[in-house]
């Protein structure tokens, strides 16, 4: 129940002013706390949030309504991605 509360504090700081309807919301809250699941393996969690946050809303913006695409569309390239620690440069 706390982590389905801080999943929507930080995506209802986001939806304020967006001008979605009860419906919409409650689908973008959705796609937003199943997203938030994959991300918790991330060292910059809240920064991963806060973007998956940002694309879900701009997808519903563009009239997408399925959680799961949503979620999928939004987080895929942000998860995939490694680390910047995991990488190593030649830099000489």
């Amino acid at each position: 129940m706390r982590e389905r509360l801080v999943a929507m504090t930080t995506i209802s700081e986001l939806l304020r002013g967006a001008g979605f309807d009860q419906k919409t919301v409650e689908v973008i809250c959705e796609a937003y706390i199943k997203a938030r699941k994959s991300s918790r393996d991330t060292n910059h969690a809240d920064l991963v949030n806060e973007i998956i946050a940002r694309r879900i809303l701009s997808l519903a913006k563009r009239g997408e309504r399925d959680p799961d695409q949503l979620r999928a569309k939004a987080e895929l390239p942000v998860i995939s991605a490694p680390p910047l620690a995991a990488m190593q440069y030649d830099c000489r």
